[in-house]
């Protein structure tokens, strides 16, 4: 936990419908050298040829959860009414929220085999903080928002009918280590007593 970061500021996100869209291998291929460790989460769905126990699946509709990802596409700002289960289902995955940690073990446990079936699955959706976005101190973020003000935060797409943000996506990771620190230290005082 002490080497963890918080993203400060607002997440970049992909969605797709069935008719169009990708497998997790094609993100990948498109968007993996922007993924910052700790700072991304992509659910997938799609069927497997071989039985899994790690990997949850969250039986809700697909179009909830893009919605919830995509504040803009709804009214309220809570997850409360995203209802469903997690469930281990063993040959199927169904909107399973891969992170960083979860791929790394993934690449160490699966079979060349299992993993190209996982690289397979369909991209749901994923929220993430692009690594070119990434500033490197407080202020170079402060400076980059105030430089990128706008007289509005959206725009309207004609084609696809979908309201799109505009807003900045610059980022600062405000380290937790500062956070731990003290409350290990303080934890380790009152181990002694």
């Amino acid at each position: 936990m002490v080497s963890k970061i918080f993203p400060k500021s607002n997440f970049s996100f992909r969605s797709s419908k069935a008719e169009d869209s990708f497998t997790l291998e094609d993100f990948f291929e498109t968007h993996g050298h922007e993924f910052v460790d700790g700072v991304f989460t992509i659910p997938i769905t799609g069927k497997l040829t071989f039985q899994q126990s790690l990997l949850y699946s969250k039986i809700t509709d697909s179009k909830s959860l893009q919605k919830k990802v995509n504040p803009l596409r709804i009214d309220e700002h809570t997850f409360d009414d995203l209802s469903g289960e997690f469930v281990i289902l063993t040959a199927e995955l169904i909107n399973t929220i891969l992170t960083s940690d979860l791929l790394q073990t993934l690449e160490k446990i699966c079979s060349p085999n299992e993993w190209n079936e996982i690289k397979k699955c369909h991209v749901v959706t994923a929220a993430y903080y692009k690594k070119s976005d990434q500033c490197s101190c407080t202020n170079q973020w402060l400076e980059r928002l105030e430089k990128n003000v706008k007289e509005t935060d959206y725009s309207y797409d004609l084609k696809t009918q979908n309201i799109i943000s505009i807003r900045d996506r610059s980022w600062v990771a405000i380290p937790l280590n500062n956070f731990f620190h003290p409350l290990i230290s303080q934890r380790r005082e009152l181990k002694k007593k």
